[in-house]
């Protein structure tokens, strides 16, 4: 029977020892990258892979966006229980007129009859979202691509009235609305500029009430209620933009805490004559209107009052004729 010297064991022990050791540094060789800030934000690697879907008013099929090798968008419409494929728009039809190629889909809506696409693309962040952009109709039974608006300038919060032939909208922070039929174009409200916002909110507003959209049709679609943001008394506070080759001041009408806010009112706009009713908030102007809407009929108009401490929420109905 062969024995082992108290030498052999060692360098069987050495011998054994390399071994592991080889093995550990070639699984340490082959092991993934660490997970980086990058690889969770910037790489959308780990990106979901859920569809953007929009349920069918019956809620039998639902709609979904689909992009062709080529870039272009199309609309499918999908049965939600035996999952057939309808193409609904054909993302290579959606070249506005004078132009050479398609707009892509990034959202759309449709009218209550269905006749119609609001589409919204080439979208810009404003704050913490994509607000800014371009909107076409398209009109299923024409096969046509409309633009909302042919003036200069991004448009935002484009709404289709409840009959589908008017589209409302905000540019440089004053209302519009657009006949689809005609074309024609009116502006709603005209104070609108650096100081006065009207159908969408202040930094104040979106930061803190999550309000972007401050426009809303009446039901019979006579009326527009709007939010009106006068920022004239909050001093600009000064970011320092760094993306160009020299760097520039940005002016953000940020109110300090103790300092003033915007002091806001609401107005209801006749679509048809542009005559503007201006709701009665109370007297007290330190406040915010968290909410607003129509109520089930175009007489009454329901909103939220806050006031400065926001521990005190005051739910109002008024007349959207006198206010």
């Amino acid at each position: 029977m062969a024995t082992m010297t108290f030498s052999s064991v060692r360098r069987l022990s050495a011998f054994l020892a390399c071994v592991f050791l080889y093995h550990a540094l070639a699984a340490q060789s082959v092991q993934t990258p660490s997970l980086t800030v990058h690889a969770v934000w910037g790489s959308g690697e780990y990106a979901s892979d859920l569809v953007d879907l929009v349920w069918t008013s019956d809620g039998k099929a639902y709609t979904t966006v689909e992009s062709e090798a080529s870039g272009a968008t199309d609309l499918y419409r999908v049965d939600a229980v035996g999952g057939g494929k309808q193409l609904l728009v054909r993302g290579r039809d959606l070249v506005p007129p004078g132009a050479a190629k398609p707009v892509g889909i990034e959202e759309y809506t449709f009218s209550a009859d269905g006749s119609k696409l609001l589409i919204f693309t080439n979208s810009v962040r404003v704050w913490r979202q994509n607000t800014k952009g371009t909107f076409f109709v398209w009109d299923f039974a024409a096969r046509r691509l409309i633009p909302v608006s042919t003036r200069p300038g991004y448009q935002q919060f484009a709404k289709f009235s409840p009959d589908g032939r008017q589209v409302a909208f905000v540019r440089d922070n004053n209302v519009y609305v657009t006949d689809l039929a005609t074309g024609a174009e009116a502006a709603l409200t005209r104070d609108g500029g650096e100081n006065v916002i009207n159908g969408t909110s202040d930094w104040v507003y979106e930061e803190e009430l999550d309000l972007r959209d401050a426009f809303r049709w009446s039901p019979d679609g006579k009326r527009i209620a709007f939010w009106r943001l006068d920022q004239t008394a909050i001093p600009p506070f000064y970011l320092l933009n760094q993306d160009s080759l020299y760097p520039a001041l940005v002016p953000v009408r940020y109110p300090k805490a103790g300092t003033a806010n915007s002091e806001v009112k609401i107005g209801v706009v006749e679509v048809a004559g542009g005559r503007t009713s201006w709701v009665d908030l109370g007297p007290d102007k330190d406040i915010y209107v968290a909410a607003m809407g129509f109520a089930d009929s175009s007489g009454a108009l329901w909103l939220t009052r806050l006031n400065r401490h926001q521990n005190r929420l005051d739910l109002l109905l008024a007349d959207p004729q006198t206010g």
